[in-house]
């Protein structure tokens, strides 16, 4: 019950609303006017939304992925050497012939 009483006062109060709204517009329409036309105002929001996208689209090309990849290379690199000095095949190779053939 206390939805349905929600939803019909917020649908008259609403409807009260645009009542209201187109009433003010059809009394007085210059009210309700822009002193700029709409289209130039969209075509300067949308210049900036361009510049702000090819500025990221920058950053992101020379920027930022040239350094997670720099990052990832270094790190890939560490990890590698790293590998190669634990002198590992030969430890796994150790362990293999003393836990699991039982040489010494």
């Amino acid at each position: 019950m206390g939805k349905t009483v929600n939803i019909i006062a917020g649908l008259v109060i609403a409807s009260g609303i645009a009542y209201q709204l187109k009433y003010d517009v059809q009394k007085d329409p210059r009210r309700f006017t822009y002193h700029t036309p709409i289209g130039d105002e969209l075509e300067r929001e949308t210049d900036i939304v361009q510049t702000k996208l090819e500025h990221s689209h920058d950053y992101f090309r020379h920027r930022f992925a040239p350094s997670v990849k720099a990052a990832w290379n270094e790190q890939v690199t560490n990890f590698t050497h790293k590998l190669i000095d634990s002198n590992l095949p030969t430890k796994a190779k150790d362990f293999w012939n003393e836990h699991v053939l039982g040489h010494a």
